[in-house]
């Protein structure tokens, strides 16, 4: 990954700064599946001065931690082939200094459980509350100025397409991570849009409730990385009622979150023709 310059990544759109640690010299294990993911939280990792080694599954995670030394491992909730929360109580059995952080998208879930060391969560708001929740679990050396937060606001609830994104987010990202970088994350998350969507479009016959609880759970971390606000909201309630058996109102949500995707996908698409 090539990251843009420090001084325009860590530039803020808002005056005044905020702080955010220096991890020069650490090295962090990633374990994500999801391609936007990766991208988002990588660059976030390497603006911040972190050595990275990215996996996508528990099994990959336990073998890594068995030949490198970590300074921190960054877990996903839900993995392919374990949960989070499971890899990092093996992690520890293998690791006792390893530190370990959830990424979540129930973050308090998440916090109870009392297996990590910290909850990041999901959709990560911006490089300064991420940079924040590493910080308070691992020591770090001198801080590095950076801009306001890009945390993203509160987008309208309504289905009109000029309304579906809050485009200061896109903003946000490329400033950070350059227009290279850019082009690649929208082309990803594309394909991630698409292939969420497929997946949610064959589960809905069954009902395959884990198959709707993962697409969501991956749903809401994408569209949340690109502000599409309405369309996380929507996952998240998807998401509930998979875990509740599908309550009654499961298959109207499906129907929502599936006619929302196309319109999403589509403008970042676009986005990404102009990138």
């Amino acid at each position: 990954m090539q990251a843009a310059s420090s001084s325009a990544a860590l530039a803020g759109h808002d005056a005044g700064t905020a702080t955010v640690p220096n991890l020069a010299g650490r090295s962090v294990l990633l374990v994500d599946d999801t391609s936007t993911s990766q991208i988002v939280v990588g660059q976030m990792l390497e603006l911040l001065g972190a050595r990275l080694r990215l996996v996508e599954t528990g099994h990959s995670a336990l073998a890594a931690a068995e030949t490198d030394a970590f300074d921190l491992a960054l877990v996903d909730d839900e993995l392919p082939d374990m949960a989070g929360l499971d890899l990092i109580a093996q992690l520890r059995g293998s690791r006792a200094d390893l530190r370990c952080m959830l990424m979540s998208t129930d973050a308090e879930r998440g916090r109870a459980a009392n297996l990590a060391d910290g909850v990041v969560a999901k959709p990560i708001p911006g490089i300064v509350a991420f940079g924040a929740a590493i910080g308070a679990v691992i020591a770090t050396d001198t801080q590095v100025g950076a801009g306001g937060s890009s945390a993203v606001g509160a987008a309208p609830n309504g289905f009109d397409e000029a309304t579906l994104i809050n485009t200061q987010v896109l903003d946000d990202l490329a400033a950070m991570i350059g227009a290279d970088a850019m082009a690649g994350l929208l082309a990803s998350a594309c394909a991630d849009f698409e292939a969420i969507e497929a997946a949610l479009s064959d589960a809905a016959d069954g009902p395959d409730l884990d198959t709707i609880r993962a697409q969501t759970h991956s749903l809401i971390g994408v569209a949340g990385a690109l502000g599409a606000e309405p369309l996380v909201e929507l996952a998240r309630a998807l998401n509930r009622a998979a875990k509740d058996d599908f309550a009654a109102d499961g298959p109207e949500l499906m129907q929502q979150t599936l006619a929302m995707i196309g319109p999403v996908r589509r403008l970042i698409a676009r986005r990404g023709e102009v990138a």
